[in-house]
């Protein structure tokens, strides 16, 4: 048996029938260096494999960082826009505000109307309780009549 690994036959069979011995052609040093350059290429492939799973690995770890950092800034972002939205509202109300404030002013008409008036009162030339007394007192002193004038004040009329 040990002559037919040798020979590269394959060990006879018992039986029946009798078969003849097959003679395998021995390994030729061409067939062993390419399977050990296929070998060669399969480590080399493998390689290749792990070192693109490496980097497949490092560049999932950077997605998975930027996409934190993105998404903080979306939320920072997200954050300023509704305080700006805010804002927006306050500065519309204070608008309204004012709007109405405004309607309620006098026009331009009505403030020409309330300065004839003025004009024709002519309040710069009205004068105090106070006045009138010192102008009586001054008066009646001249006259030579020193009374005391006690003016009342007017009493409103209820309706």
């Amino acid at each position: 048996m040990a002559d037919n690994i040798q020979t590269g036959a394959l060990p006879k069979k018992q039986g029946l029938f009798k078969k003849k011995e097959e003679v395998l052609p021995p390994l030729a040093p061409r067939v062993t260096g390419e399977v050990a350059a296929l070998s060669s290429r399969v480590r080399l492939v493998e390689q290749r494999i792990s070192d693109l799973n490496k980097k497949v690995l490092f560049v999932e770890q950077n997605m998975i960082s930027n996409n934190k950092t993105v998404m903080n800034h979306v939320r920072s972002l997200q954050d300023d826009l509704s305080k700006v939205k805010g804002l927006i509202q306050d500065i519309n109300d204070r608008i309204l505000a004012i709007i109405k404030e405004l309607k309620l002013k006098v026009g331009k008409e009505d403030f020409g109307v309330i300065k004839r008036y003025i004009e024709l009162w002519n309040p710069v030339n009205f004068v105090t309780h106070e006045q009138v007394e010192k102008m009586i007192e001054e008066k009646l002193g001249k006259a030579g009549k020193i009374e005391e004038v006690v003016f009342e004040e007017p009493v409103e009329e209820e309706e």
